[in-house]
């Protein structure tokens, strides 16, 4: 499936829409890859607290502004906004009135978990809004199973709109892939390995080299 499958004035549509939501999906599996067991977050934290918080917010702030930016209104004052709602929008003036329900009534169905995401992005990421701040609203994310409902529906409402043009929908997969992350895990345990036998005097600092640090 290519923009080609596409009347012309949806393109533009499908090629910021479907990047948009690849990013997102690559985010969050990162996000669960890193973050999504107490033992993984422990190891991060004890070998770079302040780098991997800060990596941990950047990916949610990250993940929550692409989320808001595809379910924005069709324009805001007079630009126009591609985004899902965009998209509906226009489906409805070329009388694709079936594929624009559809769309819409997916988007519908998770106001309420969009609700702290818009709030996010419209009251502290664009703006430092005092009552926000005061409430401590940036730490209110959405629990694992609300954000993944939230961005499975996004999946779906998008391939309304492949489906209704092509003969089949994008294959999204929000399963965390642990192999990307694996390297850098077993590197901070041999690192983490290694300071506690130099610690214990058990090897010589200078022996970094040596290929088996947990056969002492």
């Amino acid at each position: 499936m290519n923009k080609d499958d596409f009347p012309e004035k949806y393109r533009k549509y499908f090629e910021v829409i479907y990047a948009q939501l690849h990013w997102l999906e690559l985010l969050y599996r990162d996000r669960e890859s890193l973050f999504a067991t107490e033992q993984r977050r422990n190891l991060l934290q004890e070998a770079a607290p302040l780098f991997f918080h800060k990596l941990q917010r950047v990916i949610n702030i990250e993940i929550y502004l692409i989320i808001a930016r595809l379910t924005d209104e069709p324009t805001t004052g007079e630009d126009e906004n591609l985004s899902i709602k965009g998209l509906s929008a226009q489906l409805k003036v070329d009388y694709h009135f079936r594929v624009a329900r559809s769309i819409n009534k997916i988007l519908g169905s998770i106001s309420e978990e969009l609700s702290p995401v818009r709030n996010v992005r419209n009251k502290l990421l664009s703006h430092l809004d005092a009552r926000s701040l005061q409430n401590n609203e940036p730490n209110k994310l959405l629990e694992k199973d609300a954000l993944e409902l939230l961005i499975n529906k996004l999946f779906e409402a998008f391939n309304v709109f492949t489906g209704s043009f092509a003969d089949t929908g994008v294959a999204f997969d929000l399963e965390a892939n642990t192999e990307s992350v694996e390297s850098i895990l077993n590197q901070i345990k041999d690192a983490k390995r290694y300071r506690e036998l130099v610690d214990s005097g058990k090897i010589d600092k200078f022996d970094f080299m040596e290929t088996d640090y947990y056969s002492y």
